[in-house]
């Protein structure tokens, strides 16, 4: 298929993922752990590629600006998209709510304190700051999804609105940290990246249940983590470059997962007996190499 037609069938794959699931059959944890990391690949990769296209339109290039956004929409709403059924990513409302509720406690509680105890020691008060402000956005977040799910089980309550946005622009820049602390950025930015992807899904399933305050919810605070949490993340840690140098750097990842990632998950999974698994690790693989394709020929 090419890559025009992936995208275009975007919305059809998208659509059938939105249905909430049962449990997917058991996979081997090597394929599942595979999966999730995959999910935060592709999530990653959309977030990078839509500000990489709005940097490109800045430079007044139309054509760079155009393949970036041809791809990321492919990574999001077919590559990720696939990922997500497996990955047994969607539930019902109450479901979707508590997997909501654990990330962002995780990340509240555990991961964003963490890293900013890191920065700190490493000398980095910039980001220690911002990842202290995350976690606290982020327990905001928690006790938002607490109490939609209290809302949707109980009917005593309404469900909140989300947290205000404050877009941040990404703009060329170079790294304010190293050490540890640029790896952690790196971490958090797929995990932001994934909790947009992953809350859009969760609207969706919300909006087909005729609970549009959730969908606004999820939809709403999805935002926040890319627009807010993985825009600061990204300025911190210099993601953003030139087109020139945005296009190679594409080039290279994109490269890397064709060659090396993707076959490897697809070894793993076949090994483990997970051939249905096995065979999408491998047409990702396929993908990524004409991705890496078309951002060497824009180059």
């Amino acid at each position: 298929m090419s890559r025009t037609t992936r995208t275009l069938a975007a919305t059809a794959v998208v659509g059938m993922l939105f249905v909430p699931t049962a449990q997917a059959a058991t996979l081997d944890p090597s394929t599942d752990e595979n999966l999730h990391t995959a999910l935060q690949i592709e999530a990653f990769d959309w977030a990078r590629y839509t500000v990489y296209a709005e940097q490109a339109d800045r430079e007044g290039d139309g054509s760079a600006s155009a393949v970036f956004t041809t791809t990321a929409a492919e990574d999001r709403y077919v590559h990720a998209a696939e990922l997500a059924g497996p990955a047994a990513l969607v539930g019902d409302n109450a479901q979707n709510l508590r997997a909501a509720i654990d990330g962002e406690t995780y990340e509240a509680t555990v991961m964003y304190p963490e890293f900013a105890a890191t920065a700190r020691t490493e000398g980095c008060t910039r980001a220690a700051n911002i990842f202290d402000s995350i976690a606290k956005e982020e327990t905001m977040h928690a006790k938002k999804y607490t109490a939609a799910l209290s809302a949707i089980t109980t009917g005593s309550s309404s469900i909140p609105r989300a947290s205000g946005l404050q877009w941040i622009t990404v703009t060329p820049q170079l790294p304010t940290c190293g050490g540890q602390t640029l790896t952690n950025l790196a971490t958090a930015m797929h995990g932001e990246s994934l909790a947009q992807v992953k809350y859009d899904l969760f609207a969706q399933v919300a909006r087909d249940s005729g609970q549009t305050a959730l969908a606004d919810l999820f939809a709403g605070t999805g935002t926040v983590e890319f627009r807010e949490h993985f825009s600061d993340e990204a300025n911190l840690s210099g993601l953003m470059s030139d087109t020139a140098t945005n296009l190679a750097n594409a080039a290279v990842s994109e490269d890397l997962e064709a060659t090396v990632t993707y076959p490897a998950f697809a070894d793993d999974a076949t090994a483990s007996g997970d051939t249905d698994v096995a065979a999408l690790f491998d047409e990702l693989a396929t993908a990524e190499a004409l991705q890496r394709d078309a951002f060497l020929a824009e180059h």
